[in-house]
């Protein structure tokens, strides 16, 4: 019987690094039901709940580090089921689920950053998990307690589910015995292996007790300390500040420490003025950080936007106090002797400032460059510079337009040197704006995929092949795009513009089955890779859903609407009008990474076929431990454990290439590892009770050319395209080929939401309905999409060229790209019907005419023919 766990976080703790830390319960649940297990809300904020007295605030340091918050459930018999949840200014929320009932679950939460894991920030607790609903406390001082149970669970293979209530008893009376100045210091290590040994020793033992380290340092040139705060960033160890000890002139010494690698953090009215390296702190022993110079804070820039069409007043600041900002437009890293900054800035062209601020006593800060773009004007398509990077490419001179439409670009977005062509299909669109986003190592903006407008638009051109395309020059890699597109049901109204607008509406779906709405941004169905899910935890935790996504309105159904942040205030406003720009996943530029593979060759009747799911091959925890599990096994000495870190991603499969050599496999099916909507999916597979990803098994897939991002250790843009290649290679060195199990018969757009006029496309569906999916021609539901041989909302029409073209160009790039070797269709009859060829006259017999398969289908035909080509 499967329950769930119901946590609400309070995490100054966790998130801030301070003394003294709550994780308390609280809130409703709703009453959904798996099964007999109900659903469960995580929440983290960073708030004081008015309960810890050693809140320190100047810990928010740490939390601006925080980018989410993992929670693992733990526990004999059962897989672990871990969630990760957006962290913003130390708040995001998380749902577990369906955790089996148990005796000593051990809950962990830990701090992570853009880079991993943040050493040493993870609170522990346990808990029995009964029929029903379950609450929790977890702080720093449930941790010791917590540590101990999970050291017994993972380094002794302890039976934690079979513990006597008096065993547990005797070691939580052991840990509040020990009397440690702070619950982090406590050895749970040591205390595990007593009771795995049956040696348990009294309370105030020795080894149960971690010597703190200490840290020494003086500040250079600085007499007055007043605001001034000194913190190691550690959960043990006190401030130094004006209200507790303060910082002198001569040498200071926190005291305290957890023993680890932490940092220094010096502050000044809550900005930091020094921050060191990581270093080792060893216990009981001091570290000297000697004289220390501090840090001006980098000047920063207003306004944010970095586009306008005319001129532009821009501002210059700092947040330390009494320092002096120096700045050039010309390209050189300022010093004391160019241009003072005094007063905004007038510019009427592109300018690039590069700004440095100076104070006596003190270190310069970090030159900070920003550019200002002058854009053609502020109109819909013209929103980009004229020249210079991100500029059209004009390929016509004095002639109209920019001579795009007679190029022969490849469909999707490809380097020509350091320019960028984009090619997108759409037979019936009469109007298509190719928008440029954020860019990965751009420093205008944290989210990068969502969470702002586009930043450049530009109109594509139309080609006699019904694609529409568009060159940009000095377009960096790692930049994110998208499309919005016109038709005839929705035509293009000069007053449209981003944010909710219905200018240009006529009808949410025409007598053609056109369903364009410029409101519902698309992305590529060509992208090499895709930011993110059309739902996932960032967005819930803004507030939206992805009701975003439908279209109609309340003339049709009053339940046709939507309310959220987008809608500006909150206000219930049609559906069809919300402007899913910010949210909606988007299309990343990429380079060729020129990874290479060398594929075993072997007949095929000699194939030993292992079929496994990406996430589902390592979750359980035994594939960390497969060097001890095979210990002195014959034929097992190579196999490596998987490390813990890596489990459920394509990383954690290539450490798995020797374990399935060692079994005498030979060829892995792996099932859809196309991009599909699992952002929201625990990691367990159990269902979850935020958006509409319920399909652990990947058969919903709608990007036919991305790598799943949720299946990567790397979810940087470009990391899935790598960490897949690294796999493969992986898996071809030990012997072993690479199958993929394929999804072309629909997409994961789903169809009509209960009625004709409502659909929620991101990517196809809004390019061109007409043309990529399967419509009912005639009758009453004539336009009501077909979904009879998927039931799964739609089905693609292949009597069109454009989906033959899709899947012999993914195809091909999988197995020239990727290093696939072959593949498995799922229903692949779908893909050998014509039904453009029959027409819904007479309507009694359509069904049966439709259903006719095509064994000589040019699809069919050809995906043989590049199987005999590719030795595939």
């Amino acid at each position: 019987m499967k329950k769930f766990l119901f946590i609400l976080l309070l995490i100054i703790a966790m998130l801030g690094c301070v003394q003294s830390g709550i994780f308390n319960n609280a809130g409703n649940n709703k009453g959904n039901t798996i099964s007999d297990a109900k659903y469960g809300t995580l929440v983290i904020k960073n708030i004081d709940n008015g309960k810890s007295t050693n809140i320190d605030p100047t810990r928010s340091v740490v939390i601006s580090d925080i980018k989410t918050a993992m929670v693992t459930v733990s526990g004999r018999g059962m897989n672990d089921i871990s969630e990760s949840a957006a962290v913003v200014n130390g708040a995001g929320e998380i749902r577990v689920e369906n955790i089996p009932i148990g005796k000593n679950r051990v809950i962990s939460v830990q701090a992570r950053t853009d880079s991993g894991d943040m050493t040493g920030i993870v609170m522990r607790g346990i808990k029995d998990i009964v029929s029903g609903d379950n609450t929790v406390n977890i702080r720093w001082s449930s941790t010791p307690l917590g540590d101990t149970f999970y050291e017994l669970l993972y380094t002794h293979d302890y039976d934690i589910g079979s513990m006597s209530d008096a065993t547990r008893s005797n070691i939580t009376a052991i840990i509040s015995g020990t009397g440690v100045s702070h619950p982090s210091l406590f050895n749970s290590k040591n205390l595990a292996e007593d009771v795995a040994n049956g040696t348990m020793k009294s309370a105030n033992d020795a080894s149960y007790k971690i010597t703190p380290a200490s840290a020494v340092f003086s500040i250079n040139g600085i007499t007055n300390f007043t605001g001034f705060t000194a913190q190691v960033n550690d959960p043990a160890s006190a401030k130094l500040s004006s209200s507790t000890t303060p910082i002198t002139t001569g040498e200071n010494t926190i005291t305290g420490i957890k023993p680890g690698n932490w940092e220094l953090v010096i502050t000044i009215d809550g900005g930091i003025v020094y921050r060191s390296g990581v270093v080792a702190l060893s216990s009981g022993m001091p570290y000297n950080f000697g004289a220390i110079d501090l840090l001006v804070s980098d000047p920063y820039f207003l306004p944010v936007n970095t586009t306008f069409a005319a001129s532009l007043d821009v501002t210059i600041d700092v947040s330390t106090t009494g320092a002096s900002i120096y700045y050039t437009t010309n390209g050189v890293d300022p010093t004391e002797s160019d241009t003072k900054y005094t007063a905004p800035i007038k510019i009427t062209g592109t300018t690039t400032f590069k700004a440095r601020a100076f104070k006596t006593n003190y270190l310069s800060s970090n030159v900070i460059t920003k550019t200002y773009t002058k854009i053609i004007s502020s109109a819909i398509g013209e929103n980009h510079p004229s020249t210079g990077a991100f500029s059209p490419m004009d390929l016509n001179g004095e002639t109209a337009g920019f001579g795009w439409a007679t190029q022969t670009w490849d469909l999707g977005s490809h380097f020509a040197g350091t320019d960028v062509t984009f090619a997108v299909y759409s037979k019936n669109a009469t109007k298509v704006l190719l928008e440029i986003y954020e860019t990965e190592t751009s420093s205008t903006n944290t989210n990068k995929a969502y969470g702002t407008d586009a930043r450049y638009d530009y109109w594509m051109e139309k080609g006699s092949d019904n694609i529409w395309r568009a060159k940009i020059a000095a377009v960096p890699e790692k930049t994110y795009y998208a499309f919005r597109v016109w038709g005839p049901n929705w035509t293009f109204n000069s007053s449209w513009t981003r944010g909710n607008s219905s200018a240009g509406f006529l009808a949410d779906v025409d007598a053609n089955g056109n369903r364009f709405n410029p409101n519902k941004v698309v992305f590529d169905p060509y992208t090499r890779e895709i930011s993110h899910d059309k739902e996932f935890p960032a967005m819930a935790a803004a507030g939206e859903n992805g009701g975003m996504y439908g279209t109609s309105g309340a003339e049709i159904d009053a339940e046709h609407i939507y309310s959220g942040p987008t809608t500006t205030g909150g206000v219930s406003i049609n559906r069809r009008n919300v402007d899913t720009g910010r949210w909606v996943p988007k299309g990343i530029v990429l380079k060729p990474t020129g990874k290479t593979f060398t594929k075993p060759t072997f007949a095929q009747e000699a194939s030993v076929i292992y079929e496994a799911h990406v996430r589902g091959i390592t979750a359980h925890s035994s594939s960390s431990n497969l060097e001890t599990i095979l210990n002195g096994m014959e034929g097992f000495a190579t196999v490596v454990n998987v490390p813990s870190q890596y489990r459920g991603t394509y990383k954690g499969v290539a450490y798995l290439a020797k374990y399935l050599k060692a079994i005498g496999i030979n060829t892995i099916e792996l099932l859809p590892v196309h991009e599909t909507e699992n952002d929201m999916l625990p990691f367990d597979g159990s269902q979850p009770t935020l958006g509409g990803a319920k399909n652990f098994w990947g058969y919903m897939t709608y990007g036919f050319f991305a790598p799943d991002r949720r299946y990567s250790y790397d979810k940087s843009a470009g990391g899935p395209t790598s960490e897949f290649q690294d796999m493969v290679q992986a898996l071809n060195a030990e012997g072993i080929k690479v199958f993929l199990d394929v999804v072309f018969n629909h997409t994961g757009e789903g169809g009509n939401w209960g009625h004709m006029n409502v659909t929620g496309f991101v990517s196809m569906g809004g390019l061109d309905c007409a043309e990529y999916y399967h419509l009912i021609p005639g009758g009453d539901a004539k336009n009501w999409l077909v979904d009879g041989a998927t039931g799964c909302g739609n089905q693609l029409n292949f009597s069109k060229t454009v989906n033959h073209n899709l899947i012999m160009d993914s195809l091909t790039y999988w197995i020239d790209k990727m290093g696939i070797s072959g593949y498995r269709f799922d229903l692949a009859a779908v893909i050998g019907r014509k039904p453009d060829l029959h027409a819904w006259e007479p309507s009694d017999t359509y069904w049966d005419r439709v259903k006719a398969f095509y064994s000589d289908h040019p699809t069919l035909t050809a995906m043989a023919s590049l199987g005999a080509s590719k030795s595939a």
